[in-house]
């Protein structure tokens, strides 16, 4: 076996490595938004799934992540507006995990899209915490303004 063939078998298998990976990202993002639509047209129960948030119960103000299953819920809805009116972190996150979702139908398509991974893997893992963190607490931070407004 020549060495141009060996390199084509290598390829093939991380393709279908990679095919592998993107079905199971796309099925997992398709399940999370698909329970958000239960939660929407009132086939699963929120409320009764994660109980009243005990820092609003407690301290009478949000916390982080309050208003995320309503932002994602509107999201879902099409309300985009709504979405990221009530969280602004948690509309973010949809967008995110809609470019993911597409991302991995396109890979599982055959589409390279190593162009794109070359360019997230060169970002430094802290830096990808420290951007996560800064948009959750830019979402509560709106929130809680909002809360505070009304006392």
């Amino acid at each position: 076996m020549n060495q141009r063939s060996k390199s084509s078998i290598k390829s093939n298998c991380t393709r279908a490595h990679e095919k592998a990976v993107a079905a199971v990202v796309m099925i997992a993002i398709s399940g999370f938004f698909l329970v958000a639509w239960c939660f929407n047209n009132g086939i699963l129960d929120a409320q009764r799934m994660f109980g009243i948030c005990g820092i609003q119960q407690r301290y009478h103000v949000p916390c982080p992540t309050c208003g995320m299953t309503r932002s994602v819920c509107s999201f879902v809805a099409g309300d985009f507006s709504q979405a990221f009116y009530l969280q602004p972190a948690a509309a973010f996150i949809c967008v995110l995990l809609v470019f993911a979702w597409l991302c991995s139908f396109l890979i599982i398509l055959g589409v390279d899209l190593r162009f794109i991974y070359c360019r997230l893997l060169a970002i430094p893992v802290r830096y990808v915490i420290l951007i996560g963190i800064i948009v959750l607490l830019g979402g509560w931070a709106v929130t809680l303004s909002r809360a505070l407004a009304k006392m």
